[in-house]
């Protein structure tokens, strides 16, 4: 899925310079994670041409603001997000309106995907952007912050790692049931949640390597996996599994 950055949401003036600012640094931290690999529906970012010689803020551009990014890097991808990024390969046929302000940009999203949104006013910072398409009311998924990742979790394809703590355990054997012993969970919570986003799918099942060992993730609930120590694969798997290069 194709996410597309919302460039109607910099088309609105900030009037205060540190609530730019602000909005700007959360609107890159979240492309950076629509960009990882923590996100595995996310194929890429895509824009539209925009006008970098709009006001953004008082008395910037948002040439200008690029030009306040102290960090070289922070200022390297910011650019790229409005500039280096995919072009939208089409145009939807008729604008996305929202608050008097047009993109055909949005309206491909509106078809296809969702948006990522700079929040620079208020109808931008929620999960749904609400507008029109000819007379049509329509809403567009969107992300403008981490807590709409959560809630649009499915749909980005975010794994969501939960230990069994009852089951697999750290101990070499686990009884959990009579006569039934289960694999143990040998990493923490953060590392195996690393992992996880790690993991491919063989088999209907994901798997990874960590070090000497193999680990299996099962999805319990959707987009929710436990895991545990998997050292007796087969062949197969570990075949695919090995054509991959872990850390």
């Amino acid at each position: 899925m194709e996410i597309t950055i919302n460039d109607i949401s910099f088309m609105f003036t900030f009037y205060e310079t540190e609530k730019m600012h602000q909005a700007v640094r959360q609107f890159v931290r979240v492309c950076k994670i629509l960009e990882s690999e923590h996100c595995h529906a996310v194929t890429a970012l895509v824009r539209d041409d925009m006008d970098l010689s709009q006001n953004i803020g008082p008395n910037c551009s948002i040439y200008g603001l690029i030009q306040k990014i102290s960090d070289r890097v922070e200022r390297s991808y910011f650019l790229s997000l409005l500039t280096g990024k995919g072009k939208i390969r089409r145009t939807a046929d008729d604008p996305f309106i929202y608050n008097g302000k047009s993109s055909y940009a949005c309206a491909m999203a509106a078809e296809t995907g969702m948006l990522v949104s700079l929040e620079s006013d208020t109808g931008l910072s929620q999960t749904k952007v609400a507008g029109k398409i000819l007379n049509t009311t329509v809403e567009i998924d969107n992300v403008s912050c981490e807590q709409h990742m959560e809630y649009h979790r499915e749909k980005l394809g975010i794994r969501i790692y939960e230990a069994n703590k009852e089951k697999h355990k750290k101990e070499k054997v686990n009884y959990y049931g009579k006569g039934k012993a289960a694999s143990p969970m040998d990493l923490p919570d953060a590392e195996a949640q690393d992992l996880l986003d790690k993991a491919i799918w063989i088999k209907g099942r994901l798997y990874a390597r960590k070090g000497v060992h193999n680990y299996a993730f099962q999805e319990t609930r959707t987009g929710i996996f436990h895991g545990y120590n998997a050292d007796d694969l087969g062949d197969d798997i570990l075949t695919a599994l090995y054509k991959k290069k872990w850390d």
